[in-house]
């Protein structure tokens, strides 16, 4: 039907270690205090809502962003983790724990098995913006070929990639240096209709943190 819309809510990790990985990769960081704060409100605002999908990205920040969304919806579904969602910059040749690993934050895990951008996430290490934006149209088509009208899906990744996935959603390129951060575990609503419009509902919505930032406003 016409009035129906793909639906792509984008949420940026919760906050991160500067610098903490553990037994990890240096790129790959655990989220804080805060950030585990900041989680109990997220799955709160999701608490019970339906979903087709979860996707995120391999990093355990992301992973355990996904699970607390994933664990509130209804029917608990699995998250599937998309090399290609990785942040920009990651080491080269890294893409992530592994599954056994990752479980442990999340028990219904699973790899997505489709080669969506050449190569495992790990693969991306030095790209330009150029480079970037490219892997984020290559995610786009492949969540807009792959999911039908009517769905919605989560997609939990990063804060530079995520600027590029805006652009890619909305066919923006960068001869504009087009810029929309993002904080953490905001939400970014975006849906595509079959008569080819491309809306962002809203941007950066960090309102399930207002018990813990009840003075929050944008600077001026």
């Amino acid at each position: 039907m016409q009035d129906e819309k793909l639906e792509i809510f984008y949420i940026r990790h919760a906050d991160a270690d500067k610098g903490v990985t553990d037994d990890r990769d240096r790129c790959d960081r655990d989220i804080t205090e805060l950030g585990e704060l900041q989680l109990k409100y997220l799955a709160k605002r999701f608490e019970g809502a339906k979903f087709d999908a979860v996707l995120s990205s391999p990093l355990v920040r992301t992973v355990k962003t996904a699970a607390a969304v994933a664990g509130s919806l209804e029917g608990r579904p699995p998250i599937e983790i998309v090399p290609e969602l990785i942040e920009k910059g990651a080491t080269a040749g890294y893409s992530g724990c592994g599954l056994d690993y990752l479980k442990r934050y999340y028990d219904n895990l699973k790899l997505c098995e489709d080669n969506i951008y050449g190569g495992e996430g790990g693969d991306f290490p030095n790209e330009e913006k150029e480079d970037v934006l490219l892997r984020a149209k290559a995610v786009v088509e492949y969540i807009k070929n792959r999911f039908d009208y009517g769905q919605r899906i989560v997609v939990v990744s990063h804060g530079v990639f995520g600027i590029n996935f805006y652009q890619a959603a909305m066919g923006i390129t960068n001869e504009y240096d087009f810029r929309m951060t993002t904080h953490n575990t905001a939400v970014t609503k975006i849906k595509f209709t079959p008569d080819g419009v491309r809306r962002i509902s809203f941007h950066n919505d960090v309102s399930h943190l207002l018990p813990i930032l009840p003075n929050f406003q944008y600077d001026i």
